[in-house]
């Protein structure tokens, strides 16, 4: 989040871009009640994405990973420790 970049990677090959991804100051102090808090909130709607990742950086989220495969989000701190590991929703057509 501090640089703004997306990495999207399948395990062998790495891209980064900017993309519109705009830097975030990430808070030294990690909160796994904040990231839990905020994670609540995008996934009822009551904030856009922004809204989400600036409130990620107060709770020391550096970055996350969507892992398509075991289906789950992982948020990291700066410390590349996991903080909280999130399921994602199955879509249903």
């Amino acid at each position: 989040m501090d640089r703004g970049v997306y990495v999207f990677t399948d395990g062998n090959i790495r891209i980064e871009t900017q993309l519109n991804g705009i830097a975030k100051k990430v808070n030294n102090i990690t909160s796994k009640e904040g990231i839990q808090s905020a994670i609540k909130k995008a996934q009822g709607g009551q904030i856009d994405f922004e809204t989400f990742i600036e409130l990620a950086g107060e709770a020391g989220i550096a970055y996350w990973t969507a892992d398509l495969i075991k289906m789950d989000v992982s948020y990291f701190d700066a410390s590349n420790h996991i903080v909280v590991i999130e399921p994602i929703p199955e879509y249903e057509c």
